[in-house]
């Protein structure tokens, strides 16, 4: 409670301090203008960072005039690998100090918050020293003052993607297709292709970061055995290193072990249809279109789901995963084996 409290008051401070600062003029979109650079803050998670792709790509089509650069983490910097809409990455130390060189020296014209729900004191710290001209961020959240173009969210948004949206309006795109991209190469999709067998392509993700989101070995092992009666279905296991052994042991699957988090998305990209828990791998699915079934905690579907392809969200009645039974699960697995194979790029 006191670090809450100490927190708010610190938010309290800068929107303070940032009140004080110059009100610049709006963005010169005009043809011929100088190039409006913009840095998108996303230094969190793989799976927002997948979400945020179809926003990047709307900004950078939004003018020609336009950069879009990315501070990134370390873990979820290579979503953007070969993505034509992002001009450069700049990933972020532990303490920051790197990035907060290299994103004062740049001297954006705008500089774009992530967070869409509750504020958070260090992205305020980075817009305010960055010197960008245009702070730009979600209004309603207790720190409009801190934006110097702050911005309405979308009556309309449901889907995480889509709150995400409303950040491209300063840029004039009020509408677009928000779905997630991830580029592969064509050696890492070869390589994926090379790991799958005859027949149809089922992935099946066993890992999760969240405690919450993480589904019983056995309840695994129950869908696995059900999948037995699927004589054409190729079943391949994927899992973070720590859920190796885990995997290991559910035998009525091959694991394909995965050496980097770019591995994973081309197996997603060549599977046929994919079933995980509520994680980085179910963004991926929509990046690439594949049909998935996903797990979900009570009341998580609908901002985190599936965007924009196949498949089904199954949800526990609890805020945890451990409370899902098999039978909704396999289900709707059943269902989405009889969709047709999907051959999206």
């Amino acid at each position: 409670m006191r670090m809450r409290r100490l927190e708010a008051a610190s938010r309290a401070a800068l929107v303070g301090l940032a009140r004080r600062l110059p009100q610049p003029s709006a963005i010169d979109f005009a043809a011929g203008a100088e190039p409006v650079r913009v840095l998108y803050l996303r230094y969190d998670r793989i799976g927002d960072m997948i979400l945020s792709t179809g926003l990047l790509r709307a900004i950078a089509r939004s003018h020609p005039n336009v950069v879009v650069d990315v501070l990134a983490s370390p873990e979820n910097a290579p979503v953007l690998l070969g993505n034509p809409y992002v001009r450069s990455v700049i990933v972020a130390d532990s303490m920051y100090l790197a990035a907060f060189h290299r994103i004062r020296r740049e001297r954006y014209d705008a500089i774009l918050d992530c967070q869409i729900f509750s504020p958070s004191t260090t992205t305020l710290i980075m817009m305010l020293l960055s010197r960008a001209r245009h702070r730009i961020g979600l209004a309603g959240r207790g720190i409009d003052a801190a934006f110097t173009i702050p911005t309405p969210r979308s009556a309309t948004a449901r889907h995480y993607v889509e709150h995400l949206g409303s950040l491209a309006a300063p840029f004039g795109v009020t509408d677009a297709n928000w779905r997630p991209e991830i580029f592969l190469t064509p050696a890492e999709r070869a390589e994926g292709e090379s790991r799958w067998q005859a027949g149809r392509r089922l992935l099946i993700n066993i890992s999760a970061g969240k405690p919450t989101c993480r589904w019983p070995a056995e309840r695994f092992a129950a869908i696995l055995g059900a999948l037995r009666a699927h004589a054409d279905l190729d079943v391949g296991l994927i899992a973070a290193p720590g859920d190796a052994a885990m995997a290991e042991q559910l035998t009525d699957a091959r694991f394909l072990r995965t050496r980097s988090v770019r591995e994973a998305f081309a197996l997603v990209a060549t599977a046929d249809y994919v079933l995980t828990p509520d994680t980085a791998i179910t963004h991926a699915a929509s990046a690439f279109g594949k049909p998935a079934v996903v797990m979900f905690p009570r009341n998580r579907a609908e901002i985190w789901g599936p965007y924009e392809t196949g498949g089904a969200a199954v949800a526990s009645t609890e805020g945890t995963l451990q409370s899902l039974p098999v039978e909704p699960v396999l289900d709707a697995l059943t269902g989405l084996l009889l969709e047709p194979v999907s051959h999206a790029p």
